[in-house]
């Protein structure tokens, strides 16, 4: 499923918040050199949806905070995710 991201770099944490119904806040903690932010994303998101790193995909945005990502994962297994954020 493609999903559109606001990033923000050099955060205390990682996380990730609702903005609307189809944009998320991802705030990563990692500083956007050399594609440090970009692999903490694909990280992050995989570990938190126990999946591999290779179903997660920046498609859109590599060298912006707005980006669009491919996850392979059920729609149901991601609602429940983000349900469970804070």
């Amino acid at each position: 499923m493609l999903i559109k991201f606001k990033v923000t770099t050099n955060a205390k944490n990682n996380s990730i918040s609702t903005l609307k119904n189809d944009l998320y806040k991802l705030k990563i903690n990692a500083v956007a050199v050399d594609g440090k932010a970009n692999k903490e994303i694909i990280n992050y998101l995989s570990k938190s949806l126990h999946i591999s790193k290779s179903s997660v995909s920046i498609i859109h945005g590599h060298y912006s905070n707005n980006k669009t990502i491919d996850i392979e994962v059920q729609e149901h297994k991601w609602l429940s995710f983000i349900s469970n954020q804070k």
